[in-house]
């Protein structure tokens, strides 16, 4: 009887490991899922006269370890038009939350991004996705007019912004003009290898991007 009561206590043992084991295994390979997702659309103005060229990006914030993410692929759902992307981007936003996205999706044939809704597929070095969406909505003559052609549309409830930039193109100041640059001037004093500049208008999801200019000395 003993040796009995032995065999089915290491049956029930051996029972309980492996459905503990089961259930962990199963939560650390849990299906995936986006937690959020959000998406820029650019405007970019080479000179005053041209229109833009357009860039979006989209981002997304997963509920699995973000570092196993394979592709990121838009999908137009109206026309079926698609974009896919390997070289995604990994940081941390607010709260800790892990991202991912890439920020230089270019319209199909280099024209404009379609208004709409789009599908964002998520998928992992597993070979598991899961789907999310967002919406792009923006007048059409931006995508056709010059900023000096839609100045006030383009200002209108709009934050402003300026990029400084040193010889070789590298960033070195993004944010608000300071009231101590006055006209300008006191921004090589802050920033004395800043050579070139640009402002940043951004209205919800919208970002335009004015033409470059030198820094005024």
């Amino acid at each position: 009887m003993a040796v009995r009561l032995i065999f089915k206590n290491q049956i029930r043992f051996c029972l309980l490991f492996c459905l503990t084991l089961l259930f962990f295994v199963s939560c650390q390979d849990s299906e995936p899922s986006l937690l959020a997702v959000e998406h820029t659309l650019t405007f970019d103005y080479a000179s005053l006269s041209s229109s833009p060229k357009m860039r979006l990006g989209v981002c997304c914030s997963p509920s699995s370890e973000v570092q196993r993410l394979e592709v990121l692929r838009l999908i137009h759902q109206e026309t079926g038009l698609e974009w896919n992307c390997s070289e995604v981007e990994v940081f941390k936003g607010e709260k800790n939350r892990n991202w991912a996205g890439y920020t230089n999706f270019i319209p199909a044939y280099n024209e404009s991004f379609p208004q709409g809704f789009y599908s964002i597929y998520y998928e992992d070095s597993a070979g598991r996705s899961c789907e999310g969406e967002f919406k792009i909505e923006y007048p059409e003559e931006f995508s056709a007019k010059s900023c000096q052609e839609l100045p006030l549309q383009i200002t209108n409830n709009a934050d402003e912004y300026i990029v400084l930039y040193n010889n070789d193109d590298i960033l070195i100041y993004y944010g608000k003009f300071k009231d101590e640059w006055g006209n300008g001037r006191g921004i090589l004093e802050e920033y004395p290898d800043a050579a070139k500049t640009r402002r940043c208008y951004i209205s919800g999801d919208l970002v335009f991007m004015m033409p470059e200019e030198p820094v005024a000395k």
